[in-house]
């Protein structure tokens, strides 16, 4: 649970507060205030449910349309902490919001995505459904990593299958790093490492990709996303690949995670790179 920290320690001050969170993606202050739950969220992507209490209704007795802006805004937010490293300070620049019927009763689910948009800023979508899996709102927004952050050095472009295959039928060259949401070693282990990882290759003119392919453990996210990891290797994540002028040069490279460990691959893989025949 977040511990909160309050300046003059009051909880009926009217700030400024200091929240620290013990975990990067977890709820807020506010966002437990609303009952908000996450309940998945990873390469870019996250599903936050909340209860329609009576502390949420307007006047008619709806859903308060504040109250599922701040769901789907929230559940943006998430996504987009899947993708930075832990800490990465980003603000809301702007927002959007379609209704498109009536929330009455039961539970709210929002399902968001969000991606790069170049620069500092990215680009989020929403959509809000009630429990008979019905739209109840569209929801897009612009948010922008805070100004002096590095954000070549923390994002992380995430793939398809499709996205993979036309890479290699093109002839690149590129790392592609597989992983798993379920995975720790890719997650909490491998993630805060990855910039500098990502800034050494980048600095030989190397691409660096991620392509999540299962959510939960053993259970790939489509038939294409088990296929392409099967010719990459199989089972064992994360698995970083080096791709060469579209042929694989070195697949086995499996639960690399420390710095000194990337920092090593980094090494080989430009090294293997530059010596293409």
């Amino acid at each position: 649970m977040p511990i909160q920290t309050l300046q003059n320690g009051q909880e009926d001050s009217n700030g400024p507060y200091r929240v620290q969170l013990k975990e990067w993606i977890s709820c807020a202050p506010f966002e437990r205030l609303l009952n908000m739950t996450i309940e998945d969220a990873g390469g870019g992507k996250a599903v936050l449910s909340m209860p329609f209490r009576f502390d949420l209704a307007q006047g008619g007795g709806l859903m308060h349309g504040g109250a599922l802006v701040s769901l789907a805004d929230t559940a943006v937010v998430m996504a987009i902490k899947s993708l930075v490293p832990p800490g990465t300070p980003f603000v809301t620049a702007s927002m959007e919001a379609k209704y498109l019927r009536p929330m009455e009763q039961g539970s709210v689910t929002a399902k968001a995505e969000v991606r790069h948009h170049g620069g500092r800023t990215y680009k989020g979508a929403a959509v809000l459904f009630n429990d008979d899996n019905l739209p109840v709102m569209e929801f897009s927004s612009i948010f922008k990593i805070v100004k002096g952050q590095n954000i070549d050095r923390v994002f992380v472009s995430e793939l398809t299958p499709e996205d993979v295959r036309r890479l290699i039928s093109e002839g690149e060259t590129f790392v592609l790093n597989i992983t798993a949401d379920w995975c720790q070693d890719c997650t909490a282990r491998q993630r805060p490492r990855l910039p500098e990882f990502i800034r050494k290759l980048k600095r030989a003119h190397i691409p660096f990709y991620q392509i999540a392919v299962q959510q939960e453990k053993m259970q790939f996210t489509s038939a294409e996303h088990e296929k392409m990891t099967r010719e990459f290797g199989g089972h064992g994540y994360p698995r970083t690949v080096l791709i060469v002028d579209g042929r694989v040069r070195s697949k086995d490279n499996v639960e690399i995670v420390s710095r000194e460990g990337l920092d090593r691959l980094a090494d080989a893989f430009i090294a293997q790179a530059k010596s293409r025949p």
